[in-house]
């Protein structure tokens, strides 16, 4: 029986970069399988296998990015980790602008 990981992190490095990293029980598997869902979507894809230690992604901004892991040996493989989370950055340019129109002000937002 294969022991699954756990303890599976995800943090974003920068705006569209993510760092996992997870512990295992046992140096046995051949590798490791990392499934991720951005939050648009309603199932986990695979992302990448042979994977034999931690892992960066490359994400789009705008999404929450959920993220597992598998680890395997041959063909088996094992139940998936902890389901890890992370929100990508969303970069917002404010501006304060005089309404001479009204009187007032507004904040004008740019994605």
């Amino acid at each position: 029986m294969l022991n699954t990981p756990y303890n599976l992190t995800a943090v974003r490095a920068d705006s569209t970069t993510i760092n996992l990293a997870w512990q295992v029980i046992s140096a046995d598997e051949d590798g490791f399988k990392i499934e991720r869902m951005r939050s648009d979507e309603t199932e986990f894809t695979e992302l990448a296998s042979s994977i034999t230690q931690d892992y960066i992604d490359t994400v789009s901004i705008f999404y929450s990015y959920f993220y597992r892991v598998k680890s395997y040996i041959g063909n088996a493989t094992s139940s998936p980790s902890n389901v890890a989370e992370v929100v990508a950055a969303v970069k917002y340019k404010y501006e304060t602008t005089k309404n001479t129109a009204f009187g007032g002000e507004y904040i004008k937002k740019d994605f």
